[in-house]
């Protein structure tokens, strides 16, 4: 089969992350996988060719044979793709567009995840001409996939709204667990927050994040977080950064926020070591990539209602990802005692090995792409 994505670079909340976890497994399950992939120098992955998106075109070089195509993710308008290589909203990315296409040629089923793409409150913030042509652009897209894959329940309810004729379902993204036991914290120096706890965002650098009220829910409670300092880690744009930095500055919070630019895999293992609290205040749906991270290495999450994933729900903190909602949710984690933070992240680590670790849900994957293979558009509806 193919595995196609616009990027599978382990950037900070990127599905580059998860999805090298994901081929493996199904290698050990004989469903061998080719990773195409837009990167210009891709990483080497266990168990699975990585080629580039030429692969779809002519001849077909290395990806014949396949049955079924996956598409993760559609590209954006607004840069965060360009960043991250986590998908938000717009038009079909190049790779995803040559994949449908290559699916169409072979009479091959093609399965999508949207990633967020087809979230409402991304519809909303754009203008009435941005909406318009990404609307009709994806809907011609969709026409043409035969199964709509959703990140969570949030998600399927937009799918089911945008192609209500469509097969749809959820089919949530996994992580191996055993890579984020005894994680060594000394990889990323943090100068400014050696004496004090850390509250750490990890991912693109970019409003959709919910960076801008997660900032304000911090500094409106800044006598309440004075053990605290705040991290914001992952792949940026100079313009976003230098506008957050404007507004952390207004506030007089220079000393207690730090940004680390783009770390690597390693550098974001290393941060969640350090890390007392993670929050994920995303404004819209998008991959669950930090949540399953920090869940594994056994930290306490705050998250957005719109990513957190199912089976997790009522095991870690969530709100809407607003200013006020964020620092109640805020004031109720810091009014926990250190025990209970830690029994409640514990829970979450053995609810979330249990429904989120590759070697459970990669068979879910194998069931569920057979199923599309065999019948097409017609198959699961859950």
């Amino acid at each position: 089969m193919i595995e196609a994505v616009e990027s599978i670079l382990p950037t900070a909340g990127s599905i580059g992350v998860l999805l090298p976890g994901l081929v493996r497994r199904l290698a050990e399950a004989d469903v061998r996988s080719v990773v195409v992939t837009g990167d210009a120098d891709p990483p080497a992955l266990d168990r699975a060719r990585v080629v580039g998106p030429g692969a779809l075109d002519g001849d077909l070089g290395g990806v014949d044979g396949c049955s079924i195509i996956h598409v993760h993710g559609v590209s954006d308008v607004g840069g965060v793709g360009d960043v991250s290589g986590v998908i938000a909203v717009g038009d079909v990315s190049d790779v995803g567009r040559r994949a449908v296409k290559l699916g169409e040629r072979l009479g091959v089923p093609v399965v999508l995840s949207p990633l967020g793409a087809l979230d409402s409150a991304a519809f909303e913030r754009m203008s009435w001409w941005q909406r318009r042509r990404s609307r009709a652009r994806l809907r011609a897209a969709l026409d043409r996939v035969q199964h709509l894959a959703a990140i969570n329940d949030h998600e399927l309810g937009d799918l089911r709204a945008w192609s209500p004729r469509s097969s749809s379902s959820v089919l949530e993204y996994g992580i191996d667990f055993d890579e984020y036991a005894n994680l060594p914290a000394d990889r990323v120096r943090l100068d400014k927050a050696v004496d004090r706890q850390v509250m750490l965002v990890m991912g693109p650098i970019h409003p959709v994040e919910g960076l801008v009220p997660l900032l304000y829910a911090f500094g409106g409670l800044i006598h309440e977080l004075a053990g605290w300092h705040l991290v914001l880690a992952g792949p940026e744009t100079a313009d976003w950064r230098m506008q957050l930095e404007s507004t952390i500055r207004r506030k007089g919070g220079e000393a207690r926020v730090t940004f680390v630019s783009d770390p690597d895999l390693d550098d974001q293992r290393s941060l969640l070591a350090r890390a007392s609290l993670v929050v994920v205040p995303a404004l819209q749906v998008r991959p669950p990539t930090t949540i399953l991270q920090a869940v594994a290495a056994e930290v306490p999450v705050i998250a957005s209602d719109r990513v957190v994933p199912n089976a997790l729900r009522d095991f870690i903190a969530t709100c809407p990802p607003a200013r006020g909602p964020l620092a109640d949710a805020l004031r109720r984690f810091l009014q926990q005692t250190a025990e209970q933070r830690s029994a409640s992240a514990r829970r979450a680590r053995e609810m979330g090995r249990r429904a989120y670790d590759w070697s459970i849900l990669a068979p879910t994957y194998v069931d569920r792409y057979r199923a599309v293979a065999a019948g097409g558009s017609s198959t699961v509806h859950t």
